[in-house]
């Protein structure tokens, strides 16, 4: 029997996975609200800070909400994928052609968005997106296993291993210094088109540099696979039908929700006694950033 809880009125809706959109949209907001919605490099390291409190505020909010919400939005877009899937399924219609011209329309949303704000993701969404489509195929063993490791972010670490143990050479060092400087003149060139430019200059700069930047960002810091690892664990969990209401499933999130508390606490605590940088230079660093990743999955998941 199904219960309000599970299932919307109107239909076959499940009512939390509605809730969890939109809580986790809430949280996106707030994360970005915090830096003024700028999606870039700040032009100083004091940006939207005006008293102590809102250092405070930051830093609190680095905690509790970066990261967190994109893996709850990105999670349920896989869990959507699934539930598309099985509907077109049951009704016997074709499905390949359908979610692609999704996703061309989502690309297309994405662009005009993407014009107007630099942290768009729905561009991202749309292209990874295609790759649940031969991933559809594969038992479900095998796409938790590779989701996982894409989640925790094991190829960024490999990377930072590799990172950390090599010995660039003077040129290569000279090399990436250029490129830094350029690329902190090119931010600071977006952040007065933000202020000042005109709509064609705001919208050239963010389909070009900040485009750039963008995919930059989310592979240095693994945010690329990790999306894709949180669609291929969304597609599990709605092939298995996790969030329908039943006693299996409600042991499963009760058995779920404290060894998570416990993790997200733990990492929490390595967060605040050392915080993350983008520079990875010593073992340490990498630690620090795969507890980050690791704090972000188990709070989500709480």
């Amino acid at each position: 029997m199904q219960t309000p809880s599970s299932l919307s009125v109107a239909g076959d809706r499940i009512a939390v996975v509605d809730v969890l959109r939109a809580f986790s949209l809430f949280g996106i907001i707030i994360t970005h609200s915090v830096t003024g919605f700028l999606a870039g490099q700040p032009p100083s390291e004091d940006f939207m800070l005006f008293t102590p409190f809102d250092r405070l505020v930051a830093d609190v909010e680095n905690l509790l909400t970066f990261g967190k919400f994109f893996t709850i939005f990105s999670f349920l877009f896989g869990l959507s994928f699934a539930i598309q899937l099985r509907n077109a399924t049951h009704k016997g219609v074709g499905f390949k052609g359908r979610f692609t011209w999704r996703l061309v329309v989502l690309a297309l949303i994405a662009l005009v968005h993407g014009a107007f704000f630099t942290g768009d993701i729905l561009i991202v969404y749309a292209i990874l997106g295609l790759l649940l489509i031969p991933f559809r195929n594969l038992k479900t063993r095998t796409l938790v296993i590779t989701a996982l490791v894409l989640v925790f972010n094991i190829p960024g670490l490999l990377l930072g291993i590799a990172q950390v143990n090599a010995h660039p050479t003077p040129e290569q060092v000279a090399n990436a210094a250029a490129i830094q400087a350029q690329f902190a003149e090119f931010a600071q060139r977006q952040y007065e088109i933000k202020q000042s430019g005109t709509f064609g200059e705001l919208a050239y700069i963010n389909l070009t540099f900040g485009m750039i930047s963008k995919i930059g960002f989310m592979v240095f810091t693994g945010r690329l696979w990790i999306t894709f690892g949180l669609f291929l664990l969304g597609m599990c969990a709605g092939r298995l039908e996790i969030f329908r209401d039943s006693e299996a499933n409600r042991r499963f999130f009760r058995r779920l929700m404290w060894p998570s508390a416990v993790v997200a606490l733990l990492t929490t605590i390595v967060a605040i006694v050392r915080p993350v940088g983008f520079q990875i230079s010593s073992g340490a660093d990498l630690a620090a950033s795969f507890a980050f990743t690791v704090q972000q999955i188990s709070l989500s998941a709480f």
